[in-house]
């Protein structure tokens, strides 16, 4: 029979066998950095009230946030395709509804919130400045659609 697992696990008595119970392991967010202008949360529960700041690196829209990750606390059914800085959505009374302020750059990890002049999303999240750097290296139709928006100047 295997070792039994750390501390941490807990064990459920399945007749004349244990099996071990493992915890999903807690998201956090990357490490702080003031160049970054982001808090540090722990991704706990506080009651629906947002208690940290997202701060957007390229138009420099703050909001509170609650959450971190891609599945939050408060809306259980929905994964998020990308780590996100979420909080729960004021004008609603309905438990589940949420607000995506933005994510991190996939290339330099600066914090990005959603608004089409500061970010896309495409296979996962870039910033603008990643995007003119690397535009060669997205889809001709994407390339098209950000030329037509003015994006690339």
């Amino acid at each position: 029979m295997p070792s039994l697992p750390p501390a941490s696990s807990k064990e459920v008595d399945a007749g004349s066998s244990r099996m071990p119970v493992r915890r999903a392991p807690v998201h956090s967010p990357p490490a702080a950095d003031p160049t970054r202008m982001m808090n540090v949360n722990k991704e706990q529960p506080s009651g629906g009230k947002c208690d940290a700041q997202f701060v957007c690196t390229v138009c420099k829209l703050h909001a509170p946030y609650n959450y971190y990750g891609r599945k939050p606390f408060y809306a259980k059914a929905l994964e998020l395709k990308e780590d996100s800085y979420t909080c729960q959505d004021p004008f609603e009374t309905e438990r589940g509804q949420l607000l995506v302020l933005g994510s991190n750059c996939s290339l330099c990890q600066r914090v990005v919130c959603t608004s089409q002049d500061c970010s896309l999303f495409y296979t996962r999240r870039f910033c603008l400045e990643c995007i003119k750097q690397h535009i060669s290296e997205f889809p001709a139709e994407i390339q098209f659609e950000l030329k037509k928006r003015g994006v690339l100047s």
